[in-house]
């Protein structure tokens, strides 16, 4: 990760615990750069008499708007990523900043100073010895039959029938129009539907009514829309569906054999195949153990060091975050938030309001947790952070370079750092903890609280929708 850097930090000077003043430098370079590009800019929209647009002269522009406007403009340019490169070099966790005092000047360094209000550290109490309650880990046979039954489901193939009517568990293809007082409705009608009968994805009687209809035969539903229909227009109301029965097909599930597993690219044997199930299944039962300890131990560090307070710059900034995970969530449901805020009669000042309270937990841990690692003189080392990258790159389709450039303009390195100490800080006190196994214990909380868990791939997960079929289409408005 390493690469030239035309920024450098001249002076530290300490203010206090948590604020630090610093006097950074940005090389002469990169300053000139930086005017001549405001200039250039300029020049291409200003009209100036004798000229053609583009094309006057530098002096003559600067004697219109005179040198200082271009070094603002510079100055615009330069400060922000300085100070996000320096934050990310010197691996400081800013909650607030002041700027002090620049000086700029064409052929010299840009040179600036900044007040930077750091996280706080505090003195953590009790941290080692923790008692913490999990159960006993082990995968049974019939976990492991599941797993292989939903790969079976995954990997069914739909096959037409023609010699029976149709029944619970098929999958149906349909043309149906429906009628609100014998009025054809527009918005109640689809062609070739395919859904599966007793899915309980339509509303009451309509997939019950499809249950014994033969193939080319036709039939009328009569039925009622639910009060709390998602569509206020038909919310309550009667309706007739009229119903053409296309086509039945029937799920066909491959055997469990060694041929299911080689179906996979990954195995020869079905043994393989349930070694491999057995093994990402005691991962994450592994994982799910260190979420509740993560969840215990945040709890008694709460509880045992009510000096560590949040600063309402960090709650601010961690409720941005939730709002954040909250919209990527949603995306990823192809929902939009915002429609989500107004369903629900809220807007986002009420949604933050709802969230300060975990927001400010969140902090307090986050706190706890990083003055621990900086007592402990616990950091994240190169490799991490860029397995950290190589991870996220993975995971959202995008190169390593282009994660590491993301993070580093944006000023996330030094919270992907934070992160990685933060489960190095968990390691240090489950490995120092008293550990009790009970066979009864059962996890009270969701450990995954919004905090800083990454995500964990269990592996072999299977959706029963994903049949091979090219006809997959669903009935809305049924």
């Amino acid at each position: 990760m390493s690469h030239v850097k035309s920024t450098k930090v001249l002076n530290v000077q300490q203010i206090d615990k948590d604020k630090v003043l610093l006097e950074i430098e940005v090389a002469a370079d990169r300053v000139q750069k930086a005017i001549d590009g405001a200039y250039r800019e300029v020049v291409h929209k200003v009209n100036i008499p004798g000229f053609r647009r583009g094309k006057a002269p530098r002096s003559i522009i600067e004697m219109r708007f005179g040198k200082e406007y271009f070094y603002e403009e510079a100055q615009k340019e330069l400060l922000t990523p300085a100070y996000i490169e320096v934050l990310n070099d010197q691996n400081i966790r800013p909650i607030g900043s002041e700027l002090k005092d620049v000086f700029i000047e064409e052929g010299k360094p840009l040179v600036f100073k900044i007040e930077i209000q750091k996280e706080p550290v505090f003195d953590i109490k009790e941290y080692n010895g923790i008692h913490l309650t999990g159960g006993p880990i082990a995968v049974e046979d019939a976990e492991i039959d599941s797993k292989i039954e939903d790969l079976r489901n995954r990997h069914a193939k739909l096959e037409i029938i023609t010699d029976r009517p149709a029944a619970t568990g098929d999958f149906v293809i349909i043309d149906y129009q429906g009628y609100i007082n014998e009025e054809k409705s527009e918005g109640i009608k689809g062609a070739d539907v395919m859904f599966e009968l007793g899915a309980k994805k339509a509303i009451t009687g309509f997939e019950e009514g499809i249950a014994g209809m033969q193939i080319g035969s036709e039939k009328d539903l009569f039925l009622k829309f639910p009060e709390d229909y998602h569509s206020k227009d038909y919310a309550g109301k009667d309706v007739r569906f009229n119903i053409k029965l296309k086509e039945i097909k029937v799920r066909i599930l491959p055997e469990a054999n060694d041929d299911l597993a080689k179906m996979l690219g990954e195995f020869n044997t079905l043994a393989e195949l349930r070694d491999d199930i057995r093994r990402k299944l005691l991962e994450s039962k592994t994982e799910h153990q260190k979420g509740h300890y993560r969840e215990q131990i945040c709890n008694f560090l709460l509880e045992k060091n009510p000096q560590v307070d949040a600063p309402e710059a960090m709650i601010e900034k961690e409720l941005d975050r939730i709002i954040k995970n909250y919209e990527i969530e949603f995306m990823y449901r192809r929902m939009d938030f915002a429609h989500y805020l107004q369903a629900t009669g809220q807007n986002v000042d009420d949604f933050r309001s709802r969230h300060t309270d975990d927001a400010q937990r969140n902090v307090k841990i986050t706190n706890i947790l990083s003055s621990i690692g900086e007592y402990e003189k616990i950091a994240a080392n190169e490799e991490e952070v860029k397995a950290r990258i190589e991870k996220l790159a993975l995971s959202v389709g995008k190169t390593y370079d282009d994660i590491l450039k993301h993070v580093e303009e944006h000023g996330e390195l030094v919270y992907m750092r934070e992160e990685i100490v933060h489960q190095k800080v968990y390691e240090l006190i489950i490995g120092k903890a008293d550990i009790t196994i009970d066979p009864n214990y059962k996890c009270t909380h969701d450990h995954d609280h919004e905090h800083d868990h990454d995500g964990h791939d269990h592996g072999h997960e299977c959706d029963d929708e994903n049949c091979e079929d090219g006809h997959h289409h669903s009935a809305n408005n049924a």
